[in-house]
């Protein structure tokens, strides 16, 4: 599976998530809390092979721990985000 990247870690406002994809193939990038629940989705569907990027803005979220996964056809892949205000 293609790996998660994340920068800057830790962040504030805004992180950045990369991904490089072998194929075209279906895409889907979410964050989560440090608990599970479901923050925000930043890609949803067929994306073409290369590299995607992605930036996430914590907006008005509290400083913590957040997970983005990454689920490929290849597989999941997961990074874990640092949000310090």
């Amino acid at each position: 599976a293609a790996r998660l990247e994340a920068w800057p870690n830790p962040f504030n406002p805004a992180v950045t998530l990369a991904i490089e994809l072998p194929a075209a193939g279906p895409l889907t990038v979410q964050v989560f809390d440090a608990l599970g629940r479901w923050v925000a989705t930043l890609a949803e569907g067929v994306q073409p092979a290369g590299r995607r990027e992605f930036v996430w803005q914590s907006a008005d979220l509290p400083s913590g721990l957040y997970f983005a996964r990454a689920q490929t056809a290849a597989g999941t892949s997961s990074a874990r985000l640092v949000l310090l205000k």
